[in-house]
């Protein structure tokens, strides 16, 4: 008896992984406080500079050490540390990086009540100044997209949100209308910090005290406009750490506490599907994007190995790639005491293709910095061959799909792909097998020598 087999050429994912070890550990400076507090606390402000606020995390209330920033301007090859507030017993407070020379710090008591205030430094952290905008509610954000336009964001009040845009360097801010956004719950704040820029959007997500609840909000145009998405139960006790690559595609990963999974959204957080398997234990900080890419990259832990390592994805993590090892980890048992994950506190900023930093602990920052770059520049192309049944049945089909993809940045021109089918393989072609039909989503196949010609694939 004969079966019929079927034989199906398409563009699909493949999983690899290429490990290099590329992560610089920075030897930082000593402070005051004991504390290196990175994640919605200092950022890179770019590919040399970076700055870091610290904070003493302790049970005893009666200990008080002053907020202090750390700051490199080369790179991470030397540190300058200083003052910017005397203890961080009365605020609380987010350091916002724009370049070498400015930062702003967002403040409020440490019962989260006013008078609220926004700090900023223009001579690289030697003073600090009140600016003339004052919040009138809890500040989550502020932003600034150059020199005069921003964006800030604080908790609702009675009449909703509070958004709002400055156009003189953040001198004024005007109140963006209710009309320009949906309603808010009464018990619904802004996670401050917990917020993602890329180019014209803007994201943030926001919580309900009562309901234990979250969803996030975007804006494509600067903060003049908002969005929600609806309600979802969060996996942790920070939600979803979550990056986009533009306005529209992005990636989201629940951890920590319960379950381990991504979701993404290719309509700016409106709706979420679930996506692939995970390539080890997600771990509590953010995760990023290669610029310029569609490379999402996140930290994660093998538990075997007791390592953390990097890994990307361009398929919104429907498979993962470009694995990179960074530093055999040690637990932190001070989290413990505040019931916080043991690595509550990680954190990762992606600058370019060849420069990233990266925080693991309350004081070890690594720094990759390579002419390998993070993700191939050059055309990297992986196969897969898969079938949609284990066996033959009688008089049955069997449909094979080989896929090929390109996880390189730069586009592949020239490819030929050499395959058989199996009826070319069994008696010249004479046998229990029969060829029934192929098709080539891209490119042309050649079923009789078994030649698969592509002109170009896309990164």
């Amino acid at each position: 008896m004969k079966t019929k087999q079927i034989l199906v050429l398409m563009t699909a994912v493949l999983l690899s992984f290429y490990t290099s070890a590329q992560w610089v550990k920075q030897k930082l400076p000593a402070t005051q406080s004991s504390t290196v507090h990175m994640p919605f606390s200092g950022a890179s402000a770019g590919k040399n500079t970076l700055w870091l606020e610290t904070r003493d995390v302790v049970t005893d209330t009666s200990r008080v050490a002053p907020v202090e920033y750390v700051r490199s301007a080369d790179g991470g090859r030397t540190y300058k540390t200083g003052t910017i507030l005397p203890n961080n017993d009365d605020y609380w407070y987010h350091l916002h990086p724009y370049d070498a020379k400015t930062a702003y710090l967002l403040v409020a008591n440490s019962d989260y009540s006013g008078p609220f205030a926004i700090k900023r430094t223009v001579d690289s952290g030697i003073s600090w100044q009140n600016m003339p905008f004052t919040p009138p509610t809890f500040p989550n954000l502020i932003h600034f997209f150059d020199t005069n336009n921003g964006v800030f964001c604080g908790d609702p009040d009675n009449l909703g949100a509070y958004f709002a845009y400055t156009t003189n360097g953040g001198n004024t801010f005007t109140r963006i209308p209710q009309s320009n956004y949906p309603s808010t719950n009464l018990n619904e704040f802004f996670a401050g910090g917990n917020y993602k820029f890329v180019g014209d959007a803007v994201f943030i997500t926001s919580y309900d005290t009562e309901t234990g609840l979250e969803r996030l909000w975007r804006s494509a145009d600067r903060g003049r406009n908002w969005i929600a998405s609806n309600w979802y139960d969060p996996a942790s006790v920070f939600g979803g750490n979550y990056s986009f690559t533009d306005g529209n595609n992005g990636l989201m990963i629940w951890g920590m506490d319960i379950g381990q999974y991504a979701v993404y959204t290719t309509d700016g957080g409106a709706t979420w599907q679930n996506s692939g398997t995970l390539p080890g234990y997600v771990l509590g900080g953010p995760i990023d994007y290669v610029r310029g890419t569609n490379n999402i990259i996140a930290i994660f832990e093998d538990v075997s190995r007791r390592i953390l390592f990097t890994a990307a994805t361009n398929d919104l993590g429907k498979t993962w790639h470009s694995r990179k090892d960074v530093v055999p980890y040690k637990l932190d048992s001070i989290y413990t005491q505040f019931g916080l994950p043991p690595f509550a506190w990680t954190n990762l900023e992606v600058i370019d293709n060849n420069t990233a930093w990266a925080k693991f602990s309350r004081t070890e920052l690594y720094r990759y910095e390579s002419t390998t770059p993070i993700i191939s520049e050059k055309p990297d192309l992986d196969l897969q061959l898969k079938a949609d049944n284990d066996g033959l049945p009688l008089y049955g089909s069997v449909k094979y799909t080989l896929t090929v993809t390109n996880r390189g940045i730069s586009p592949a021109t020239g490819v030929r792909i050499n395959w058989l089918p199996p009826y070319k393989r069994t008696n010249n072609g004479v046998g229990p097998y029969a060829y029934q039909a192929a098709y080539a989503d891209k490119g042309r196949y050649d079923s009789w020598n078994g030649v698969w010609t592509l002109d170009k694939i896309d990164a």
